[in-house]
This record gives structure tokens, C-alpha cells and sequence, in this order.
């Protein structure tokens, strides 16, 4: 969130920066963008406007979507299907171009970190992929696993259902018969993941309503 403000020369603080997150995470319950309305409104009452709020976030989306693609292509290609070229060459072509969108907007120094950054992300998706499948008594390789984090991106990319409740799912089991693992294990991993995500950002989200909260009652005890 700090990365997508100083994109359009914004500052969100770190706390502020947390609490955005988590709440936009859980908006993504609800069967529109919520997470993206959440951001755009935050970004909006930084300073910026909702154009190019919209864009920043967007562009965001897209990067993050296109890297998970073309990590997604490496256990395709691996399994000797020519599905995996194509996913990762269409990964890596929408990587490249929002990269090179992001320099021309806001410098080199920005998005060597938001790419930094979403790499992060993604590497932990995998992680919690694969936990996932462990908890569930299934052996996956770690590069199988990062095929369903594309998965887990695609399905709540898309808000024609509440946070794509059972489509992030059918996309792995779908994914799962290219690599040879369980179709009812890879829906069943996605859907813990999924599970998990919500709990953790619901509890920052309450605890971080609460701490603002209690500093907006002292800074009127102070005033008063």
C-alpha cells in the first residue's frame, strides 16, 4: 500500500498502510472490487485523485497476475505441455509491460520495489500452498505449488462472486490435472489458504480499528 502511493507521490503511513490492507482483504468478501474500492478510497484521501488512483491500482493488479502467470508456466512447461510457453510467455510479456509503464510513471527506484515487493508476495503465496497441502497429508513439489497461486490471484481478480468463493478453488483443481496432483486436494488447499487469509486480515483489521479508536478518544481528552 506504502509502494502503490509513492507510485502516484503519495505517503501513507505504515500503521495507516496495514490497516488498508487488512480491511481491503476482507472487502474482498463482498461481490464487487471491494479491495480495490477500499485502496482507491484511501489512496483518494492521501492526496490523489480517483483517476489515477484507479490506474495505480489496476496496474498493480495486472503485475502481480502476469508475474504469478509466469512462475505458474514453469511446472507446465516442466510437465511437457506446450500450455506452459504459452502462460509463461503471456506472464512474462504483461510483467514486463506494466514494469515498464510503472518507470516512465514513477522512476526506476519505485518499481524495482513494488516488483521486490510482489515478489514477496507471491514466494509467500507458494509457501502457504504448499503448508496447505502438507496440512491435507499431500506431498507436492514447491514449484507445483506455485502454479496455484495464479489461481488464487485469477479467482479473486474476479468479482462476479463474493472474493471468487469457489472459483479460486475450481481453478486449481483444474490446474492440479496438468501436474498430476489430486484435483479435490489442490481445491481443498486453495480453499484453507483462502480461510486463513480472511481470519489473520480479519483480526488486524479489529485490532487496528480498535487502536484507532482508542487514539481518536485521546486526542479529544487532549483537546478537551
Amino acid at each position: 500500500m506504502q509502494l502503490t502511493a509513492r507510485a502516484i507521490d503519495q505517503r501513507v503511513g505504515f500503521r495507516k498502510a496495514c490497516t488498508i490492507s487488512a480491511i481491503g482483504r476482507i472487502a474482498e468478501i463482498l461481490p464487487l472490487p471491494g479491495g480495490a474500492m477500499v485502496r482507491g478510497a484511501a489512496l483518494v484521501r492521501a492526496g490523489a485523485g480517483w483517476g489515477e488512483s484507479a490506474m495505480i491500482i489496476s496496474l498493480t493488479a495486472v503485475l502481480t497476475l502476469s508475474m504469478a502467470a509466469a512462475l505458474a508456466g514453469v511446472p507446465l512447461i516442466m510437465s511437457g505441455g506446450n500450455l506452459g510457453y504459452i502462460v509463461f510467455t503471456a506472464g512474462a510479456a504483461g510483467a514486463l509491460m506494466s514494469a515498464g509503464w510503472m518507470i516512465r510513471r514513477s522512476g526506476i527506484g519505485v518499481t524495482v520495489a513494488m516488483l521486490v515487493s510482489r515478489i514477496a508476495i507471491i514466494a509467500l503465496g507458494v509457501v502457504h500452498i504448499d503448508v496447505a497441502f502438507n496440512a491435507i497429508g499431500v506431498d507436492v513439489k514447491i514449484i507445483d505449488a506455485a502454479l496455484f497461486v495464479v489461481a488464487s490471484s485469477l479467482g479473486g481478480s474476479l468479482s462476479i462472486v463474493p472474493a471468487g468463493i469457489g472459483l479460486s478453488e475450481a481453478i486449481a483443481a483444474a490446474l492440479a490435472m496438468l501436474v498430476d496432483i489430486p484435483s479435490g486436494a489442490a481445491f481443498l488447499a486453495v480453499a484453507i489458504v483462502r480461510m486463513c487469509s480472511l481470519a489473520v486480515n480479519g483480526l488486524v483489521a479489529t485490532l487496528a480499528g480498535i487502536g484507532e479508536r482508542q487514539l481518536t478518544e485521546e486526542r479529544r481528552h487532549v483537546k478537551d
